[in-house]
């Protein structure tokens, strides 16, 4: 789901599975929880809002 031009991941079994295909594939990257402040430095700061698209997967904080 797109919020405010980042993406998240609701659904618990597809987050896992991102997380289990990278260590399979012996990949890199990282998992950012996203809440309302992420959200906000999102949008006021566009290279901020880079490191937070560029990760393997988000979630947000508080969706379990």
């Amino acid at each position: 789901m797109d919020v405010f031009n980042i993406k998240l991941e609701f659904n618990h079994k597809a987050l896992r599975q991102a997380i289990e295909h990278c260590v399979v594939e012996k990949g890199k990257g990282y998992v950012c929880v996203v809440d309302g402040t992420v959200l906000r430095m999102a949008q006021e700061d566009m290279d901020y809002r880079q490191i937070v698209c560029n990760a393997l997967t988000n979630t947000c904080d508080g969706s379990s």
